[in-house]
């Protein structure tokens, strides 16, 4: 695509802080110290979103549905989603634990919980294998992938996944990915009869103008809802703060009572296939209203 412009280094992501190093651990208990550490709540925030348009989809489509989502980790909005959790639960069975819970102890965990969700049917895309591995001994997932799609083909299994999938979502890995993995997977995604719904966070730093383009060329409306913004979480230090304020300050970004309390914050985004617009527009309508963000978290 001629059109869209190379950016071999972003910005945000050299301001940003890299935990890449704690997604490749065999079990999540690193991932969620560290997130506990900088209070990543960002996924108790999604959750009632999330859970809103699952039970609205499957009042439309009269069956469960199939999600997908972006930058899953250990598999966290899976188990928020399936089984009514919040992350400080996660935090107390995983962390709190000494020794570190076994497999067999996280599935019985799981096991033990008041039922799963049976109208959730989650896939799951990482770059981290050990994180996927770990998320399907859990249960967490029908099935994962692991591709950097921003880098790499996507295999034959995973474009007929898409092309079942009702709902794609990331919380907080776009910036991470961008206008390429959205492009392929709308290779695979029917352009003309698409029920396929997106919803997903974007720090305020991140420019959403490449992703939105290729949105448009594939009959997709993106929409930057009303809801939030909402608090991801604190910065990891000084540093940190001090440079994103001053990238959102070169752009033009008002960070006051946001960025400037110490944290990270981010929009919520959901697009649909322009012929479905007068069924799906009315769920964000119905979000905005009422829809009230937690940011005491």
């Amino acid at each position: 695509m001629d059109e869209f412009l190379s950016i071999p280094t972003m910005e945000e992501l050299v301001v940003k802080k890299d935990f890449s190093d704690i997604y490749t651990k065999k079990y999540p208990a690193p991932y969620l110290e560290e997130m506990n550490h900088v209070e990543y709540r960002i996924p108790d925030q999604t959750r009632p979103l999330y859970k809103h348009l699952t039970e609205r989809m499957g009042n439309h489509l009269k069956r469960s549905i199939n999600i997908l989502d972006l930058g899953s980790s250990y598999g966290i909005n899976s188990a928020l989603l399936n089984y009514e959790l919040i992350m400080s639960e996660l935090n107390d069975f995983f962390i709190q634990q000494n020794p570190r819970p076994s497999i067999k102890e996280v599935q019985d965990f799981f096991d033990e919980l008041p039922g799963k969700n049976p109208n959730l049917k989650f896939y799951l895309v990482d770059t981290s294998s050990p994180a996927l591995e770990f998320a399907e001994k859990a249960g967490l997932c029908e099935g994962s992938f692991c591709v950097n799609m921003e880098k790499e083909p996507l295999s034959s299994e995973f474009k007929l996944t898409l092309s079942n999938i009702d709902l794609i979502i990331s919380t907080g890995c776009i910036g991470y990915i961008g206008w390429k993995s959205f492009e392929k997977m709308f290779e695979n995604i029917d352009d003309q009869n698409s029920s396929t719904i997106f919803a997903f966070t974007v720090l305020r730093m991140f420019h959403m103008d490449e992703i939105e383009r290729v949105f448009k060329k594939n009959n997709f409306e993106l929409i930057k809802t009303k809801i939030g913004p909402l608090k991801q979480r604190q910065f990891y230090n000084e540093e940190e703060m001090k440079k994103t304020i001053e990238l959102l300050d070169r752009r033009g970004v008002d960070t006051h009572g946001l960025e400037d309390t110490g944290c990270y914050f981010a929009d919520f985004y959901m697009a649909g296939h322009s012929h479905m617009k007068p069924i799906w527009t009315p769920w964000v309508q119905n979000l905005e209203d009422v829809f009230v963000p937690i940011q005491g978290i």
